[in-house]
């Protein structure tokens, strides 16, 4: 493939201990699109909810719940 950015992967981790030695938090809050972006560049980095500005982007993912505002539909399956 030529691609023109590095393919990202997001690794769920439970426990703080669990993170890989030199992955160091973010520090900026930004949307869940820019986290990929920045990734996508070669950046190696943790987040946990709190740096998720985008709350719709960190629901898509599972770190929290889908805020209110942007429920226009449920689906139960």
């Amino acid at each position: 493939m030529d691609l023109n950015s590095h393919p990202v992967a997001i690794k769920f981790i439970l426990h703080k201990e669990d993170i890989p030695e030199g992955i160091n938090k973010i520090q900026d809050k930004i949307r869940h699109c820019e986290m990929v972006q920045k990734a996508s560049r070669g950046n190696s980095f943790y987040s946990t909810s709190e740096e998720q500005l985008c709350k719709g982007g960190s629901s898509a993912i599972g770190l929290e719940d889908v805020p209110e505002k942007n429920c226009k539909w449920r689906v139960l399956l």
